[in-house]
């Protein structure tokens, strides 16, 4: 009960058995990343997830479609993700196995190590484009005794 107040948006970065979790997790956001791979089998079953997502939440809920690991030929395969899920993608993620192979040796994520890379940029704009759509939602909170609400009010 209380995971449901807690998440605003959540990513989907799995195959489309979403787990015994995943229901708790997708009632409670306003908005899904779902990360698809430029995968023919990923590719195919994004509509069913999308629908699957949907039908989870209980409530309207955005499906984020975000192609992550994109190669050439990434206006070709927006065209057609958009017209299998029958909605914009919302963000193509190009492969950098550099700044990724980089990230996991640093431990640090690419957005900070790499900040000029492709991935790190398009990771930026992905989130800014979130933080936008959330912005003109109200956030749900769980109230913590002692610990200031956004109004500066206090919860207890």
């Amino acid at each position: 009960r209380i995971v449901q107040q807690w998440h605003d948006y959540i990513i989907v970065d799995t195959p489309f058995n979403l787990g015994e979790l995943a229901p708790v997790l997708i009632r409670s956001a306003h908005l899904v990343l779902l990360v698809l791979e430029p995968d023919t089998g990923v590719l195919r079953s994004a509509p069913a997830c999308i629908a699957a997502i949907q039908k989870l939440a209980g409530h309207r809920i955005d499906v984020w479609p975000v192609i992550n690991k994109v190669t050439a030929g990434g206006e070709v395969l927006r065209q057609q993700v958009e017209r299998s899920v029958r909605q914009p993608v919302m963000a193509m993620l190009p492969s950098d196995p550099a700044a990724s192979a980089e990230a996991l040796m640093t431990s640090m994520p690419i957005t900070l190590g790499q900040p000029d890379s492709p991935l790190a940029i398009g990771i930026r704009d992905l989130a800014d484009r979130v933080r936008q759509v959330l912005s003109a939602r109200p956030l749900r909170r769980i109230p913590v005794p002692g610990i200031q609400n956004r109004a500066g009010g206090s919860d207890t």
